[in-house]
């Protein structure tokens, strides 16, 4: 079968082609002219027990988050299988990426824009590169830039653009982490820079989902403060600016991400002008690559289905219904937010919160229906609201008068009889909607509640504590992490001090919504000493016991 040498369900490969750890990037064509992605993970890693389950699992779950109005994230628009190979097609480009700006800036301002992959993408030349990947090959790839490719790359990614890559992404993973979910995968070539300089995550979960884990809130938080530091070492020609970026990924290791986001909106002061921007950054996006652009106000259907062998989608996409072999026009909506969808970033304002703003792409969708007079020959009549159309009204015959109102020849009995008839309707009507309600509300909370969900179980547990040397008299929090596998019911769980033999036992109750909970501990020293403190949480119920501790210095 050779269905990939020039493209796969419609979408159209092109030569510029790259290798991650999950597999192999392909810039590509979507059906309907837009600039997109296709990724073929590798068949070695893809085709072993429960990970393309997985993968499907995590790609529906962005689904829901995207069209449920979470933005910042790379849309899915398929993934398909043909054969032993699966791929995932996008509905956005996914090009440039961070790594690429950084590691053509590192190249020097002159160096012209180096291929990241091996051949043309085709039925020989894209498994072969994919394959030649595997997880473990992400370091090696040329053009992913991992952390330390940073460390000589300066000019591309000036100081402003620099802070707006860091605010966007902080805002998409404390979103994600609202959400439940964590992205786990997070350097400088998941974060794709679009036309105007926003930044998108991609690979959003799918790292997780190969190795079949979970990665907590706090490996993200990790992971962005790496990027700060890598962004940091990029902007040394602004001190300043290095010294907010180094600020902000300590902040975001011992206080969080949002704390992190708050120290750079807070210190944009350093930044030259004082303002965070991302001209220059966009600017050097659409330079770099042709294949740079906005993100759509609402995503497109996916192409009607066409016979192209044994491919077929891994997909349901909720919401969504039947499409004619035409499909919609571009720009239809794709059961998605019909407005504010997608929408991201005009200026910061100085003073004012983080706002994102403006909207990318097209406005309205086109509208489909006939040319531009009225109906055609022998079609239904064109309705202009409800029970109006084009047909030429007549008088109404008195016995069509009567049989419309109900009603015979003008009696007391009569009129009484069609009264009560209708009222008995009414009643039945407003009877039949009420228990309508009744039933999707006890439904919806049978669902909320875990009915037929998995069985509750501890993923994993994180504790973390200040790494700065607390001072006399301090009230010091210390959080514990809690991931669920998504399992509704109670984690009996307990603190443990190691300066006293207190023992502070709680129960949390968890949803079907949510597979991550904070339980913070707030320990308060007092007395003049210098005493390292560790505090242990462990998790009593459901089994496997589990624990994790973490711990500070005091000092007075």
């Amino acid at each position: 079968m050779e269905n990939a040498r020039d493209g796969i369900a419609g979408f159209r490969l092109t030569e510029h082609t790259w290798i991650t750890e999950v597999g192999n990037w392909i810039d590509a064509i979507s059906p309907d002219g837009r600039r997109a992605g296709a990724l073929l993970f590798d068949p070695r890693v893809v085709g072993l027990p429960g990970v393309r389950d997985r993968v499907v699992a995590t790609v529906m779950a962005d689904q829901r988050l995207v069209l449920g109005g979470l933005g910042g994230l790379i849309p899915v628009a398929d993934v398909v299988a043909a054969g032993e190979q699966v791929w995932l097609l996008t509905a956005q480009a996914v090009s440039p990426t961070l790594a690429d700006l950084l590691g053509a800036a590192s190249a020097g301002p002159g160096a012209a824009p180096a291929p990241r992959g091996g051949g043309p993408a085709g039925t020989g030349s894209a498994p072969h590169a994919a394959g030649q990947g595997g997880t473990g090959s992400a370091p090696h790839a040329a053009g992913q830039g991992g952390i330390g490719s940073a460390q000589h790359g300066a000019g591309l990614v000036d100081p402003g653009g620099a802070a707006s890559v860091l605010l966007e992404t902080a805002q998409t993973l404390l979103a994600l982490h609202a959400s439940g979910v964590t992205h786990g995968s997070l350097h400088p070539g998941t974060v794709v820079i679009a036309a105007d300089g926003g930044a998108l995550l991609s690979e959003r979960g799918l790292s997780d989902a190969i190795r079949g884990q979970v990665s907590p809130p706090a490996r993200d938080a990790e992971s962005w403060a790496a990027l700060a530091r890598a962004l940091a070492a990029s902007t040394r020609d602004a001190p300043a600016a290095a010294q907010l970026f180094e600020h902000a990924a300590a902040t975001a290791t011992t206080q969080g991400l949002a704390a992190a986001r708050d120290t750079l909106l807070a210190g944009r002061g350093a930044l030259p002008g004082g303002t965070i921007s991302r001209e220059r950054l966009a600017q050097a996006a659409r330079g770099r690559s042709a294949f740079a652009q906005a993100p759509p106000r609402a995503l497109p259907y996916p192409p009607a289905p066409v016979d192209e062998g044994d491919i077929v989608t891994l997909l349901h996409v909720p919401g969504r219904s039947p499409v004619p072999h035409g499909g919609p026009a571009q720009g239809a909506p794709y059961g998605g937010p019909e407005q504010g969808a997608y929408e991201h970033g005009g200026p910061y304002e100085q003073g004012g919160p983080y706002e994102q703003g403006g909207a990318y792409g097209q406005g309205a969708a086109h509208e489909q229906g006939g040319a531009h007079g009225g109906p055609a020959q022998g079609a239904a009549p064109m309705r202009f609201g409800p029970g109006v159309d084009t047909h030429e009204q007549r008088t109404e015959t008195p016995a069509e008068r009567i049989w419309r109102e109900g009603r015979e020849e003008p009696t007391v009995h009569g009129v009484r009889a069609a009264r009560a008839s209708r009222a008995r309707r009414r009643r039945t009507v407003l009877a039949a909607a009420l228990f309508a309600v009744v039933v999707a509300g006890a439904i919806l909370a049978w669902l909320r509640l875990g009915g037929g969900g998995p069985e509750l179980a501890v993923a994993s547990v994180d504790v973390a504590a200040p790494k700065k040397t607390q001072g006399c008299d301090s009230a010091v929090v210390v959080t514990g992490t809690i991931v669920t596998n998504g399992g509704v019911g109670e984690i009996q769980y307990e603190w443990r001090k190691n300066l006293d033999k207190e023992v502070v036992k709680q129960t949390l109750r968890t949803t079907s919504d949510r597979t991550s909970y904070q339980v913070p501990l707030r320990w308060t020293l007092k007395g003049k000493s210098t005493v390292k403190a560790t505090a242990t949480l462990r998790i009593l119920a459901p089994g496997p016991v589990r624990s994790d501790k973490a711990s500070f210095t005091y000092k007075c």
